[in-house]
């Protein structure tokens, strides 16, 4: 498992890139340190404009996305300081709902981490387990310090249920 300690002075800007023509949904979810857990995430899921998170106050996540670019979208962190761990993930709701299952791997896609308009690291989508949830990595505090660790895992509605603290908060 790949790991990078993250120093955020800036906002750190996690953008998910894909090609095939698939709606794929951006996710972010997170445990603090009083071990509250919650979700940042498209307003579809939940129906609650809070869901896309706000980079001014807590919890300093913001869900983005490009409207202009189909096979783009972002989430923004801002400050951890609240955060104990935070898993991101890419969501296949279409193959959700149907029950059916994605092959990750087919998309050409990836998660981008960038601060400062540099690129920091890339995750790709090369997982060849099938399933609805892509879970790129988790962010971690360790000895005061954040660690991003690669997990590079696809997991089915129930595993993200049982295995990624605030996964519950979209499941309607």
């Amino acid at each position: 498992m790949n790991s990078i300690e993250l120093n955020i002075e800036n906002h750190l800007h996690a953008n998910l890139y894909w090609e095939a023509p698939i709606d794929l949904d951006l996710a972010l979810f997170y445990q603090t340190k009083d071990n509250q857990s919650n979700g940042v995430c498209s307003m579809e899921y939940t129906e609650k404009k809070e869901s896309e998170g706000c980079l001014e106050h807590f919890p300093h996540i913001k869900y983005m996305h490009d409207y202009d670019f189909n096979c783009l979208e972002k989430i923004i962190i801002s400050s951890l300081q609240d955060m104990k761990s935070i898993h991101i993930c890419a969501i296949d709701y279409g193959s959700a709902i149907e029950g059916e299952e994605t092959d990750f791997s087919s998309l050409g896609g990836r998660l981008d981490f960038v601060v400062n308009n540099e690129l920091l690291h890339s995750i790709h989508m090369d997982n060849y387990k099938t399933g609805v949830v892509y879970l790129f990595c988790r962010i971690v505090l360790h000895e005061s310090h954040y660690w991003l660790e690669e997990i590079n895992d696809v997991l089915s509605l129930e595993e993200a249920y049982n295995n990624i603290p605030g996964f519950t908060e979209i499941c309607n």
